[in-house]
């Protein structure tokens, strides 16, 4: 849930002009507030195609129901809050009152966020705490309230794209079709797979483009 702009070297976009929208801080609890934060003096171009990493997937959906975009591309992402694990989603009605210390994902031993984000590099790992320790307590609170207050309901007709790992342990493929599977990937295939998403994502720009 904390992926940000440093992930933006491990996927250029040959001959597009990419933007990366960080999310608002503080961070909402409500999808509206969140949205309308984001977006405060901001102008996409109608014709943007909207990529999601993670958490990101769920907000380009979220986006789509505001600004109609040419298609979505979602990374690591899902289209429905069953795909979460079942531990979380059993905590949803309790995330608001549980303190804000154990949000903090920073402190996470290293040998437990290389399972659970499928990072093998001391690099990766590196970039994923720095990614961590960039989100406040609080903030991680409200991400996890957002992301089991998700529910999609992109526009007809809008094409989407999804890529995920076969071993992500945050994401679940359950009920939902994957259009690219990465075989032995996990969570993070923005960094163990990044040549792999950058072809579909290649491919799949192509397309949009296109249609």
């Amino acid at each position: 849930m904390g992926a940000d702009e440093s992930l933006a070297p491990f996927h250029p976009v040959p001959g597009h002009e990419a933007e990366w929208i960080p999310w608002p801080r503080p961070v909402p609890a409500t999808w509206k507030a969140f949205l309308d934060a984001m977006l405060a003096g901001r102008a996409l171009a109608p014709d943007a195609i909207f990529v999601g990493i993670s958490f990101g997937g769920m907000v380009a959906q979220k986006l789509a129901e505001r600004i109609r975009p040419r298609g979505i591309i979602l990374i690591g992402s899902l289209t429905t809050t069953g795909s979460l694990p079942a531990l979380l989603r059993m905590f949803k009605p309790i995330l608001p009152w549980l303190p804000r210390g154990i949000f903090n994902f920073g402190i996470m031993p290293g040998a437990i966020a290389a399972r659970v984000f499928g990072v093998r590099e001391k690099a990766h790992l590196d970039l994923l705490y720095a990614m961590a320790k960039r989100i406040a307590p609080e903030d991680g609170r409200n991400l996890n309230i957002l992301a089991l207050d998700f529910a999609s309901a992109r526009p007809a007709g809008v094409a989407v794209r999804t890529i995920n790992g076969v071993r992500d342990r945050i994401i679940r493929a359950k009920g939902e079709t994957r259009d690219e599977i990465m075989p032995d990937g996990g969570h993070l295939i923005s960094l163990t797979h990044a040549a792999g998403v950058n072809a579909a994502l290649a491919r799949w720009i192509g397309e949009m483009e296109r249609a």
